[in-house]
């Protein structure tokens, strides 16, 4: 609908004001308006930048005004507003440029309604859209409609709204395409029994699902063993719009088992405010280290979080995005409780992430991101240490390898994107990190730099979305590079 109007207007402006083929260099002498009645002349005078006397004539800044005056009526419920332009010229190098506008009707949205949610409620899609019955027409939140439901992660395409009237009004529709709501990815592996180790599984599984009962709550079950000694559990449930407030309720499990040195535990509890693109948080965490059996310099501890967020993202998609960008900083504090000797020490975690996305060229975005975790404290320990390196952070590397107490590290990729679902990039991640001195666990101070390139595909099926790369750490040969292959649960 905009675009039919804003052709039609162009057509004409142009046939107007057409004189590029003059030897008349024309000057902007004045802006008149007729048919104004929404607004006055004043006031929509206001929104233009040319309306000071004098400004070099510009086809091209002329017709930006009139769909500046066109956007002025859409965002106040005046969807179809009509603009035709009549010249006059005075002396010889003044023009006096006259908008005749017809307004058309006043419209409200007295019905919306959505096409292709088989599974996904009403009521899910109500709430997102952040708009109400019998509101106000507003083109500018139409167009943030559709990305406010692309963002709910539990739809393959959503379409641009339809905006129609009948008898009692304006009717919004929206066609959605659901996409499969739980997905499965996982490998397995039977290790069997050596002198040292008894038969085990080993191998990776992930479990989510993405719109438990057509309400949009989501659930994840991750687990994984790299080998006999190390494993990893992670469970994660959200509840979004507690009590029908922009309130969503997050909760998590894991526990990872480090060789024969720990096992670390932690519960935490995040309740989160949502106004869209804003999202403040606070959390609490409990988290608790046992040692192994049989290492004894790891004495039980345990160290209560509290922490807050605040988080701005206008990402136009979460997994293909084309441009916005997205900002996050965190804070935790807590002390640690060590039994064995009555000790308490302070640990304090700070994180923070920036990405940044554009769209250089038709079908091409350029993705940066700027990522830090750091801890701080009294007499810290192994287990108090960030683990990095892989799919996720620095490709290149075996999946957390690196320890630090202190990590930056920086992301590039060029993503040409070949449909709407599938992006093949090159890369290249750069990481800055420190680890102090433990000789407890036989580590020494550290302090280094590390960087990895490669290229990647990320692809959408119905499975879920899928992160692929083959990528070179520092100093690999051919045969030595790394292949990640990674499942993005979208949490």
């Amino acid at each position: 609908m905009f675009c039919f109007i804003c052709s039609t207007l162009f057509a004409n402006t142009k046939k107007n004001l057409d004189v590029r083929d003059s030897d008349t260099a024309f000057k902007i002498f004045q802006f008149t308006f007729d048919g104004n009645h929404k607004f006055t002349s004043e006031e929509i005078l206001s929104l233009l930048a040319s309306k000071k006397n004098g400004r070099d004539f510009s086809q091209h800044e002329i017709e930006l005004h009139i769909e500046t005056v066109l956007t002025l009526y859409e965002e106040n419920g005046f969807p179809f507003t009509k603009i035709s332009i009549d010249t006059t010229a005075e002396l010889s190098d003044t023009l006096i440029i006259t908008m005749k506008i017809e307004e058309g009707p006043l419209v409200y949205i007295e019905r919306l309604q959505f096409d292709g949610n088989d599974i996904t409620k009403n009521f899910v899609l109500l709430r997102e859209c952040g708009i109400q019955r019998a509101e106000l027409y507003n083109q500018k939140k139409i167009v943030q409609l559709q990305q406010r439901l692309k963002r709910l992660n539990i739809f393959t395409s959503v379409e641009p709204p339809d905006f129609f009237l009948n008898e009692n009004g304006g009717v919004l529709l929206c066609k959605v395409h659901e996409g499969r709501m739980n997905s499965f990815d996982g490998i397995i592996g039977f290790i069997p029994a050596t002198s040292t180790t008894k038969n085990f599984i080993n191998g990776s599984v992930n479990i989510s699902f993405h719109n438990l009962f057509g309400t949009n709550r989501k659930a994840q079950i991750r687990w994984m063993r790299e080998s006999y000694s190390t494993y990893e559990t992670f469970l994660q449930y959200n509840e979004p719009w507690f009590l029908d407030y922009p309130v969503l309720l997050q909760g998590n499990f894991s526990q990872h088992k480090q060789d024969s040195l720990f096992v670390k535990t932690s519960y935490t509890f995040q309740p989160s405010f949502v106004a869209e693109p804003f999202t403040i948080a606070a959390s609490v965490s409990f988290e608790s280290i046992t040692p192994a059996a049989t290492f004894s310099n790891f004495p039980y501890s345990s160290v209560l979080y509290f922490g807050v967020n605040a988080k701005y993202d206008n990402r136009d998609d979460l997994f293909f995005p084309t441009e916005g960008y997205l900002f996050s900083i965190e804070s935790n504090a807590g002390n640690k409780q060590i039994p064995s000797n009555k000790t308490i020490q302070s640990r304090r975690k700070f994180f923070s992430d920036f990405e940044f996305y554009y769209l250089a060229f038709s079908r091409q975005v350029l993705s940066l991101g700027l990522h830090t975790k750091s801890i701080t404290g009294n007499e810290l320990d192994q287990s108090d240490l960030f683990r990095f390196g892989g799919i996720n952070s620095l490709r290149g590397y075996r999946e957390n390898i690196f320890l630090g107490d202190r990590i930056v590290r920086a992301n590039f990729e060029y993503r040409f994107l070949i449909s709407s679902t599938i992006a093949f990039f090159p890369f290249a991640d750069v990481a800055y990190f420190s680890s102090p001195a433990l000789p407890q666990y036989y580590l020494v101070q550290n302090e280094q730099w590390k960087a990895g390139f490669g290229i990647g595909l990320r692809f959408h099926t119905k499975v879920g979305n899928i992160s692929t790369s083959f990528a070179f750490g520092e100093g690999n040969s051919f045969s030595q590079a790394k292949i990640h292959f990674g499942f993005i649960a979208g949490f």
